[in-house]
């Protein structure tokens, strides 16, 4: 067997050709198989040929569109989350300093300032080491509001009688005047009565009262002027008591006055309408010792009633009375005091009577800073679903508006929200 092929039989890739494909031959006894032909490449198969495009780039444009629809579901719930708009308003302010003296009256008309009486009644007790008993007769007392509800204003002399509905009788200590009514309501003003007798049965709750001689006659006044509790009716005790020795009762009646004093006055300040500042030198206290009673060990509680009266002034009208003393050309707009504690209020007329004067000169003194207001819920209501460029014209209507800055969440809006529970206002005050 020849082991090498002679140099002339000798292939190689380039002596194969590639034109012809030849059959399969069979192997030779040598051994060897000779090559077979490569089959021709077929062509390349093209899938998803859509419309002109394939689906890689189908799949891409449904991406973006799912983004962008995506995106704006997002911008949707987040304005309707976080939507809303807030304006930050700097009203118009002027500074003053006041040394004038206004008329106050408890029915202002323009021009004048208002004023209210604050009644507060407290109580204090003490104990102290009894030294023997006494036998005492003591009516209950309290306050009441007299009504009319005529047109003129109506008098009552001391002791008239005042009945409650069960027939327990009440009397006036002093005179009184009863103011008419106003468009409004009915004139009114408070008193202090008596139990007509002593005893513990005229200790009662709050009640409705009437004026006994207009029920006897059945006159037509009867259902004009009528009278309600202001407080319970308390104190009234007919029998024996233990008693102090008088310097320890005196010594506690004393430190209980002081103290229900301070008291009254502070919580006068805190009852306040609102808009309105009292006057401390014109309290008027009324105090009142009420029965003994009996402690536990045999000791004596002494108990004092304080009754305290205060006149308040209305804030807002004494600025505005001050912007058209000191400010030139003030028509009238609605002005308030930053802050009040800078002034000082006082009674031209010492003498002045809480219980019956219907008006009084005040003193206001002090440097104070004036602001102009304005109506927020109004504003409000007028600047709801209105596009940010009509807002300055809407600020225009306000003459106490110095300047307005708005902002709309979220920052692609440009129309302020429709609910005006959506439009926040803020008040920046320059004079703080």
């Amino acid at each position: 067997m020849q082991d090498l092929i002679p140099q002339s039989e000798r292939r190689s890739v380039r002596n194969i050709s590639i034109d012809k494909p030849k059959a399969l031959i069979e192997e030779q006894g040598d051994g060897h198989t000779p090559e077979q032909p490569v089959p021709p490449m077929p062509p390349r198969q093209q899938f998803g040929k859509i419309g002109g495009y394939s689906s890689g780039a189908s799949k891409k444009w449904w991406w973006i569109g799912g983004g962008v629809l995506a995106l704006i579901i997002i911008l949707v719930i987040v304005g309707s989350i976080f939507g809303g708009a807030k304006v930050t308003i700097t009203p118009r302010q002027a500074t003053v300093n006041l040394d004038t003296t206004f008329t106050a009256a408890l029915e202002p008309i323009p021009g004048t300032v208002g004023f209210e009486v604050v009644t507060l009644t407290k109580e204090s007790s003490r104990t102290v080491k009894a030294t023997g008993s006494e036998t005492i007769s003591r009516p209950a007392s309290g306050t009441i509001v007299v009504y009319n509800n005529t047109e003129t204003a109506q008098k009552f002399i001391k002791n008239t009688r005042f009945q409650t509905p069960a027939g327990l009788i009440f009397r006036i200590p002093e005179s009184i005047s009863i103011p008419a009514k106003t468009a409004s309501a009915p004139g009114q003003i408070e008193t202090k009565v008596f139990a007509d007798t002593a005893g513990e049965q005229y200790n009662i709750d709050l009640s409705d009262f009437v004026v006994a001689t207009f029920k006897e006659k059945n006159d037509p006044l009867l259902t004009q002027i009528y009278a309600r509790s202001k407080t319970p009716m308390t104190g009234g005790f007919e029998g024996t008591v233990k008693v102090a020795s008088k310097a320890d009762t005196e010594a506690a009646e004393a430190a209980m006055e002081t103290e229900l004093g301070d008291i009254l006055v502070a919580e006068g300040a805190s009852a306040l309408p609102e808009g309105y500042v009292v006057i401390p030198e014109t309290g008027s206290f009324a105090y009142e010792t009420l029965p003994n009673q009996e402690s536990e060990d045999g000791s004596v509680i002494i108990t004092v009633r304080g009754e305290g009266k205060l006149l308040a002034v209305s804030a807002l009208d004494v600025a505005q009375a001050a912007a058209a003393d000191r400010i030139p050309g003030y028509t009238g707009e609605p002005v308030a005091f930053s802050d009040t504690s800078t002034l000082s209020f006082a009674l031209i007329d010492p003498t002045f009577d809480l219980v019956a004067a219907t008006s009084t000169d005040i003193r206001v003194v002090g440097p104070a800073t004036l602001i102009w207001t304005f109506d927020i819920d109004e504003l409000k209501a007028k600047l709801a679903d209105k596009s940010r460029s009509m807002a300055p014209t809407i600020f225009g209507e306000y003459p106490g508006i110095e300047r307005a800055d708005v902002v709309i969440r979220p920052f692609w809006k440009r129309t302020l929200p429709a609910e005006v529970e959506e439009i926040e206002i803020a008040i920046e005050n320059t004079a703080q």
